[in-house]
């Protein structure tokens, strides 16, 4: 029996200073078997650069 996914889902708006932190805290998670969905709403801060470069480590 494989275990199940879970999604986790993010709300975003000019959090990059949050994101700092929390980005690396979920991918250092022991859990494995998750996605990440973040959704940001325009953003003009560093959010979608972070959110990006997170997207390219976690793949």
């Amino acid at each position: 029996m494989s275990k199940p996914l879970v999604s986790i889902i993010m709300r975003s708006h000019h959090e990059g200073w949050a994101l700092k932190e929390t980005l690396p805290a979920i991918r250092a998670q022991e859990f494995k078997d998750w996605e990440l969905i973040v959704i940001d709403s325009g953003s003009t801060d560093e959010s979608v650069d972070l959110i990006k470069a997170a997207n390219e480590r976690f793949s």
